[in-house]
């Protein structure tokens, strides 16, 4: 039976619902399998063009998780022991670095109470801050159900990559065989949505973080060289800071700069403030006029006015898991309402051809 395109609107709008809502109610037990997806998306691209230029699928697959790997070890050997080394020199150096900012808190004449509370919240700085870092990383592990079960659901990651991955095609075969004849043609082009706006975001946020990364890195040690040796000590630990705080647009790079402002003034006073922010305003703006509009294309264009109280709300209902995703989820929603509300209004344009299964050779089922 044929259905109207109202009830396709209401049925997926629905199940999209219950999968937001389910999602947001197991994400610290489904967090590994989260950063899988993202992974999914992120390495997609790559085993596509493997198989265009002839390499079957589960061999492209393995490339891709090959690559990661590599790119795994490297980061561990290369970055983390000097990222860790500098992290603990901060974080010893917490102390002395509330300790200035205090002296200059209580210079600047503020009410008495408004004085007390910012005391109060500076003097409990050294101890929140290894606290803070606990909580960013536990997010993927709390709720995960003891140590176990954490090794199995991680360990688990490359198995659930490689299925998801190399039997894509077989699995929008199952998926299309699965949905009625009436909704398939909607239902695939939802998933197209949902495929094109997060593979966009995740290339596309990973490509921007490398991107900024590299200047950032280079005008730290500089600095470090030309201003304070002190700047050049928290150089890689700076320049990860901020090209991790891509993953939140337009707000996170502004809250990764406040501290390193902070620590850059007590460090290396005056001079070093003005040299980190003007290096910030620069590679930024290069950033968001050329470098995000080239990478992530027209597929992530937000208004700030959208994407500001998005990311209040995802973290909100999700906590940093929540305000990373919240761009996707919101440009992803933004097209589908779009594409929903054209097919309750029985658009000709509203009914696009199904998504085809990547891999030519697997035939759909038939209708």
């Amino acid at each position: 039976m044929e259905l109207p395109p109202t009830w396709h609107a209401l049925i997926f709008g629905g199940v999209l619902v219950g999968l937001a809502v389910l999602v947001i109610l197991t994400q610290e037990a489904l967090a590994p399998y989260i950063v899988g997806i993202i992974l999914v998306f992120l390495m997609n691209g790559l085993v596509d063009r493997l198989q265009r230029a002839g390499v079957p699928r589960w061999g492209g697959t393995l490339i891709a998780i090959l690559a990661l790997i590599v790119a795994v070890v490297a980061f561990v050997y290369f970055i983390l022991d000097a990222l860790l080394d500098q992290l603990s020199t901060l974080i010893d150096s917490l102390p002395e670095i509330a300790s200035a900012v205090g002296e200059f808190q209580r210079g600047l004449g503020l009410p008495e109470s408004v004085e007390a509370a910012l005391a109060a919240w500076i003097a409990a700085l050294p101890a929140a801050v290894p606290d803070l870092l606990a909580g960013v990383f536990g997010f993927v592990v709390s709720g995960v159900g003891g140590v176990v079960a954490l090794v199995v659901a991680w360990a688990g990651i490359p198995f659930f990559i490689f299925y998801a991955l190399s039997d894509s095609p077989r699995l929008l075969s199952g998926l299309r065989a699965a949905v009625p004849g009436s909704l398939r043609a909607s239902a695939f082009a939802i998933l197209k949505i949902l495929g094109d706006v997060f593979g966009a975001w995740a290339r596309g946020t990973a490509i921007i973080a490398g991107i900024v990364f590299v200047p950032f890195v280079i005008g730290f040690y500089l600095f470090g060289i030309l201003i304070d040796p002190d700047i050049g000590d928290y150089a890689l630990l700076f320049a990860v800071t901020l090209a991790l705080s891509e993953l939140i647009p337009i707000i996170g790079p502004i809250l990764a700069l406040i501290p390193i402002l902070v620590i850059t003034a007590v460090i290396a006073g005056l001079p070093g403030v003005i040299a980190v922010g003007v290096l910030f305003v620069i590679i930024e703006q290069i950033d968001g006029a050329v470098v995000q509009p080239k990478v992530q294309g027209h597929v992530l264009d937000l208004h700030p006015a959208i994407i500001l109280p998005a990311l209040v709300v995802g973290s909100a209902l999700a906590g940093i898991m929540g305000a990373i995703l919240a761009l996707p989820l919101t440009a992803a929603a933004r097209q589908t309402i779009a594409y929903l509300l054209r097919i309750t209004e029985g658009e000709a344009g509203a009914q696009p051809i199904a998504a085809a299964p990547a891999d030519p050779r697997v035939a759909p089922a038939a209708d």
